[in-house]
């Protein structure tokens, strides 16, 4: 998938939000659209765009960036499109938690 492009440049500040689809991720995307560009990254390509239209319903602008945070080649793709983006990032909010922990046993000295 191409890089998203731009409507329009913006020297406003950038901030990029994992987890951006619901709960304390939605909510912070929508507060931060009102102070620049929001890069919205998930893994939900259609819930990232109902909550990309829903900021530029409000009149500001974001970008939608697929990405699951669990699988490293991902995520290299998705920092380098947004590296292309050549938006100023002034702040990062990784609300994002995915861990796929193995569960270890541990065998304790005399069991």
């Amino acid at each position: 998938m191409p890089s998203p492009v731009l409507k329009h440049p913006s020297d406003r500040n950038a901030y990029i939000v994992t987890g951006p689809t619901s709960g304390i991720g939605r909510r912070t995307a929508l507060e931060l659209a009102k102070h620049g560009t929001v890069v919205l990254v998930g893994r939900d390509h259609g819930k990232l765009d109902e909550v990309q239209k829903t900021i530029e319903h409000m009149g500001q602008h974001a970008v939608s960036v697929v990405c699951d945070l669990s699988d490293p080649a991902s995520v290299r793709r998705a920092a380098a499109e947004i590296v292309a983006l050549h938006l100023p990032i002034v702040g990062l909010l990784n609300n994002a938690a995915s861990c796929r922990c193995a569960r270890r046993r541990t065998r304790w000295a005399g069991t």
